[in-house]
């Protein structure tokens, strides 16, 4: 994956990748590996904004290298449950984006 990749692409790569690397695996195991990428991204902010055990570079990589992945899993388990992960990141971000929490701070939308 060279470039600009959308969702659609990811998704189909890596249900290809994914069938071939990890046969049978269940869409409760995919979700599993969601929790372990979203703890190392947690771990590395945590160890980047305490400063210690290495140094701020390190946890910066780090932190990219979580979301990269936590971005491949989500395609994973869309695929797992059927999911288009381009049309729902878009549709989502659709609704997200119309809300506006200055202006109507305790539910974004009307109040």
């Amino acid at each position: 994956m060279d470039g600009i990749i959308d969702f659609n692409q990811l998704q189909h790569e890596h249900k290809e990748w994914s069938a071939h690397n990890f046969p049978g695996q269940t869409p409760e195991e995919i979700i599993l590996k969601l929790g372990e990428e979203t703890g190392e991204l947690m771990g590395a902010y945590a160890h980047l904004t305490r400063e210690y055990r290495g140094n701020k570079k390190r946890w910066a990589m780090e932190i990219e290298d979580a979301i990269g992945d936590i971005t491949i899993v989500l395609a994973g388990i869309c695929s797992a449950l059927g999911i288009n992960y381009q049309e729902t990141v878009e549709k989502v971000w659709k609704d997200v984006k119309q809300r506006d929490w200055i202006e109507h701070s305790m539910n974004g939308i009307t109040e």
